[in-house]
């Protein structure tokens, strides 16, 4: 006959504490011993592989991050960006030809506001 050890239908689980504590103890070291060979390998295998993606993903973000970084531009009107386009507009008439070329850029690669950008347009067409 297979016996089953008896169980606390409340809790579902070994009604003898010694049991329990056998199974933690002594079967489940044993058959970890055991299969440590085939398992330890495995391990080591798998380990190796999320380190290579974690470096993999390191570059990746390192690169981003560098491809990104301050590549802003110095402006010859400070805080440029917290300024309104109406703002703008009225600092612009005492802008140099190059400084107004330099806003230009970074307006059309950034905020890309067309009131400035004409406004600056003007301006360049009237110094030429």
């Amino acid at each position: 006959m297979n016996e089953q050890p008896e169980r606390n239908d409340a809790a579902g689980e070994p009604e003898n504490l010694i049991d329990q504590l056998s199974d933690l103890l002594i079967y489940a070291p044993l058959g970890l011993a055991l299969e440590a060979r085939d398992l330890v390998p495995k391990l080591v295998e798998r380990g190796r592989g999320q380190v290579a993606l974690l470096r993999f993903a390191s570059k990746v973000a390192n690169k981003q991050k560098s491809d990104s970084g301050n590549t802003k531009p110095t402006l010859p009107i400070a805080n440029y960006d917290s300024y309104s386009a109406a703002d703008l507009i009225k600092m612009l008439a005492t802008l140099t030809k190059s400084q107004l070329q330099a806003i230009l850029e970074y307006e059309k690669a950034n905020r890309n506001r067309q009131t400035v950008i004409n406004r600056i347009n003007q301006l360049l067409a009237r110094d030429s």
